[in-house]
């Protein structure tokens, strides 16, 4: 069953100096995010993390890209995602992330 805990975590990032980000507990796996931005390259977003069995690993992140105007979700080596955590993750980038 799927559980959204939201915690304040400090972001490395310049202006959000904290920010609420996802907290998921999905069965045996345990996701959140992390916020990241890349002025040089025009994008910002969350990365997605898991850890399970004691493993933690950066399993996709969604991306807001201003030479597009639009919102791109990926997962890195073809991990998988559950479907209400991926819908989670985009709907925290769309919510977070200011567009013009």
């Amino acid at each position: 069953m799927l559980q959204r805990d939201d915690k304040q975590r400090e972001s490395a990032v310049g202006q959000l100096s904290i920010l609420d980000v996802m907290d998921i507990q999905h069965g045996q796996e345990h996701f959140w995010t992390t916020f990241v931005e890349d002025c040089k390259n025009g994008c910002a977003g969350f990365r997605l993390h898991r850890e399970r069995f004691g493993k933690r690993a950066l399993v996709g992140q969604t991306i807001f890209w201003d030479a597009t105007g639009g919102f791109v979700f990926g997962t890195f080596d073809g991990e998988d995602v559950p479907i209400e955590v991926v819908e989670a993750a985009i709907a925290e980038a769309r919510e977070k992330i200011k567009t013009k």
